[in-house]
């Protein structure tokens, strides 16, 4: 897990989170302070709530489907 989860167009934080909910190395790049300020309370957050939606043992399900 030496990796590093590099997200260049961070927005509201949802790779940052996942990966911080993983255990990952992430890096996250945002340029409108408001989407900063939303991703660092997601961030936050993370820390309460280490649920993934659509995470499950292990393995991502698939997600808005009929399946």
């Amino acid at each position: 897990k030496g990796d590093i989860v590099f997200d260049p167009f961070g927005g509201s934080g949802t790779t940052a989170v996942t990966a911080k909910k993983l255990g990952r190395h992430y890096l996250s790049v945002e340029k409108n302070p408001r989407y900063c300020i939303w991703a660092q309370q997601r961030l936050i957050s993370a820390d309460e709530d280490k649920t993934i939606q659509g995470y499950e043992n292990g393995f991502f399900t698939e997600r808005n489907s009929d399946k």
